[in-house]
């Protein structure tokens, strides 16, 4: 793993992390102290059942992709609905370089992203 790729690695968990707690803010202020656990709970459990390096479901890669885009998109919208425009650019920023670094890493190594699911 080369230091770039390292750090894209770091920086895609963190904005993982980052999208979970603004989840959990925006569930707040929208539907109180239920929707600020539910909302980040569902993201998580569709993360970590098809997102993760690990998942327990392998999808292919275009849907996996797009359940990426589904679940830190969400962030993204939560914190323009919060007021946060620059807060949400920067997370969109964050969140597709890391990717795009990330994806372009798996493909060049022929990792399990890189194969179809089975």
């Amino acid at each position: 793993m080369t230091p770039v790729v390292a750090v894209a690695a770091v920086v895609r968990f963190l904005v993982e992390l980052a999208t979970l707690a603004v989840l959990a803010w925006w569930g707040w202020s929208a539907g109180g102290p239920v929707a600020a656990v539910l909302v980040p709970v569902a993201a998580a459990l569709v993360w970590g059942t098809f997102c993760s390096p690990r998942a327990a479901i392998r999808l292919a890669y275009p849907a996996v992709l797009a359940l990426q885009v589904l679940v830190l998109g969400s962030g993204v919208l939560g914190l323009l609905a919060l007021g946060h425009p620059a807060w949400a650019g920067l997370l969109a920023v964050l969140a597709v370089s890391s990717g795009v670094v990330l994806a372009v890493d798996d493909h060049r190594n022929g990792s399990a992203w890189a194969r179809p699911a089975r």
